[in-house]
Formats: structure tokens, sequence, C-alpha cells
């Protein structure tokens, strides 16, 4: 049950019924567990590590794999990019996920970045986190040192399918050290109280929020 799609990487389809345990590293086999019985809108797959998990995305789009909201979630990314495609630094701990968003509607249009950026924003609250969008795409939480951006949300289109790419620093955040010379904030993470989750767990508290967002609010 796993799709070889480059060399790069490989990926697993989520399926509840393929594993009973969870393995210790936090790869594919701990997302099947995380996942297990859970009642899912469309499939989610699972990466040890790639360049960017739009790579996988898009090639599961091409083959008719991945419907909307599906998605493909990393536990690291050697090459993931952000706003200009600057390269968003992976270490694992965090959420690194490429989702497909619906086509056309609010996404067709020249704001579309910053509508799905107040879409996660919006989800988040309803998790009890209150982030602010720093345009057009960063979140950013107050913290112990002032603010400090803690994702970051990307979209990329082709073809009239739209993947939105998702990253959340949950327990590690790049040093100082490693940011862009002239930054304009520092890199943190959720609180602390959030730092027990995995990245496949915080997706899955969020992405039925972010459809309930997308459905009833936006």
């Amino acid at each position: 049950m796993t799709y070889q799609l480059s060399e790069e990487y490989s990926l697993t389809p989520l399926d509840a019924g393929l594993l009973s345990s969870a393995s210790a590293d936090g790869g594919p086999a701990a997302m099947w567990a995380e996942f297990a019985g859970w009642k899912w809108p469309a499939p989610v797959y699972a990466c040890q590590s790639c360049a960017s998990t739009f790579e996988p995305a898009w090639d599961l789009a091409g083959r008719g794999k991945l419907p909307e909201w599906g998605a493909v979630l990393a536990v690291t990314q050697s090459g993931g990019r952000g706003q200009l495609r600057r390269p968003w630094l992976s270490p694992p701990g965090n959420l690194y996920v490429s989702f497909r968003l619906p086509a056309g509607g609010i996404f067709s249009g020249e704001a579309s970045s910053v509508l799905a950026g107040l879409m996660i924003c919006r989800a988040f609250e309803e998790l009890g986190l209150n982030p602010l969008l720093k345009w057009p795409n960063d979140l950013v939480l107050d913290g112990p040192a002032g603010p400090a951006k803690v994702g970051g949300l990307l979209l990329e289109e082709r073809g009239g399918l739209i993947l939105a790419g998702l990253g959340v620093n949950i327990s590690q955040n790049p040093p100082a050290g490693q940011l862009r010379a002239g930054a304009a904030l520092g890199a943190g993470t959720l609180p602390a109280a959030w730092a027990h989750l995995s990245g496949p767990a915080l997706w899955k508290s969020l992405v039925g929020r972010i459809m309930f967002v997308y459905y009833t609010v936006l």
C-alpha cells in the first residue's frame, strides 16, 4: 500500500485497518495510528521525508488521487518553501501539510492567499488560539518575547487546481541564526500547552474546522 511516486519520497495512504500500533519515529506508521478509526472527508497520505509536501501532492492530484480537502503530511521536508519561494526550515515535530482547496469561488481571485490565511486563523480560533495574519500569509502569535511567526501558508495553482501548503511550528522553531537577514519577526512555536501534539494530531483537529469556516463563514 505504498505509492512510489518518485525517487525522493514514498507515500502511504492512511487506512485505519492497516496498522495496530504506532512507530517510535513519528513516521507514516505513527500517522496511521493517529488517524485510526477517523471518519475522514478525503484521502490523507503520510510521507516520512520529501523536498516539499507540494511535490507528492501535485503528483497525486495529477493522478486523480487527491480530491478536494485531500492532504499529504510529512514528518520533515528538505526543501520546504514559503512566500517568494524562500526556504521553510522543517525539523521533525511540527505540522507540514499540503492539501487541495476547492477550485473557483473565493480562491479564484487575487485575494485568494489572504482569504486562505484568514480561513486558517479562524479555524485556530475555534481551537482556542488567536493568531494574527501578517500580510499576506504569515501566522503570528504573541509570545513572551513579543510577536513571533509560528506558521505560514502558501497557495499554488496549476491547470485550475489549487493546493495550499501549511507549516506550523508546534514545538520546534528555527534558531535566530538560521532566519533570513532582516526578517521582520522572529520565529516562535505554539504555546507550551500544545507542544505534546504531533503534526497529524494538529491536522486532525484543524481540518474539520477549516472546512467549517470555508462552508459557513467565508
